[in-house]
């Protein structure tokens, strides 16, 4: 079942790792019944039952491409480190007794070992929010968690301080729910620690909302601020807040599209909150007005009037004509 394709991606890590230690890993043919089924090793148990139709496809026509990654025990046995799915599938589906496999000989240095995990990994697919969190847990039964951070943030990908270990974790004691949706790419790192703040049915609500509207980070961050700061001010709950009538009726209309459902909640909210912005609004059109614009010109306002500020934009035709411009101006 093993292809050629999977001795290239071997060699490929070998190449790697050699730089690591030579004697730690090693390429070896394994029989299953030496390979322990737990899954102490896994960054994704919450999806482990589930194996995507394509994935299992693959399997069944090309078999094991990828050779899985398992740790020597003391006892000469074998633990999962990854391709939990490769090896199930192979005992499960095949009348194989035995597994091509990427060793990592018992003893190893523990900095190294989730060294080889994050390489392991980044040659496949990069970690979700979920996933690094459990690598943080498991990395965090060997070595010091005070250390975690100047250890992995930067392979991780995580522009947070050593507290955001701490929110990483809590994390994973959250339902599973919660879990999937920072595995699905939903919740991402920016958010993590205001959602882990609010309330669980507010949370949740939220989250629904940001799946409805399918905001990314900095959308979601405003989101959360507005209405955060309109529910305060009507006296609610966020849970409580999110079936205004209002905001149902923005979320329900067919006639819209997801960002203009975005565009009218953001301006509800808004005037939710600062219900003189209306009034501001009508003002500064007026005074615009008597502004003798050109048709190529507008004059626009900060973003709910936090300042005072005003943009002038000119519409060119084309770069070109927008360099004369400028040239022009800054000869006189």
């Amino acid at each position: 079942m093993q292809t050629c394709l999977g001795e290239i991606f071997f060699k490929a890590c070998s190449i790697l790792l050699f730089f690591l230690d030579e004697m730690y890993l090693q390429y070896r043919s394994i029989s299953l019944d030496n390979i322990s089924p737990s899954t102490k090793w896994n960054l994704h148990p919450w999806a482990l039952e589930n194996c995507p139709e394509p994935l299992f496809q693959s399997f069944e026509k090309f078999g094991v491409i990828f050779p899985p990654l398992i740790l020597e025990t003391e006892d000469h046995f074998y633990q999962i480190i990854s391709g939990y799915r490769r090896i199930e599938f192979t005992k499960k589906h095949t009348s194989i007794s035995r597994i091509d496999c990427r060793v990592v000989q018992s003893g190893i240095d523990p900095h190294l070992l989730f060294s080889i995990i994050l390489m392991d990994q980044a040659a496949s697919n990069s970690l979700s929010l979920a996933e690094k969190a459990m690598f943080l847990l498991k990395a965090s039964e060997f070595l010091s968690k005070n250390k975690l951070a100047s250890m992995f943030f930067h392979d991780l990908g995580l522009q947070r301080k050593q507290s955001f270990v701490d929110d990483l974790l809590t994390l994973l004691g959250q339902n599973k729910v919660f879990i999937e949706q920072a595995d699905s790419g939903l919740i991402e790192e920016q958010m993590l620690t205001e959602l882990l703040r609010l309330k669980e049915s507010d949370r949740e609500a939220l989250l629904h909302l940001f799946c409805q509207l399918n905001l990314g980070a900095s959308k979601q961050k405003r989101m959360l601020n507005l209405l955060r700061d309109a529910a305060y001010k009507s006296g609610a709950t966020l849970q409580q807040y999110l079936k205004n009538e209002d905001i149902q009726s923005i979320l329900a209309d067919n006639n819209l599209n997801i960002p203009q459902k975005v565009s009218h909640l953001d301006r509800f909210l808004q005037l939710q909150i600062f219900p003189q912005i209306l009034a501001a609004e009508n003002n500064f059109a007026a005074e615009v007005k008597k502004i003798k614009l050109k048709p190529n010109q507008q004059i626009t306002h900060a973003q709910a009037f936090e300042r005072d500020t005003v943009t002038l934009a000119t519409e060119f035709q084309s770069l070109d004509e927008c360099r004369s411009f400028l040239e022009k101006m800054n000869s006189k």
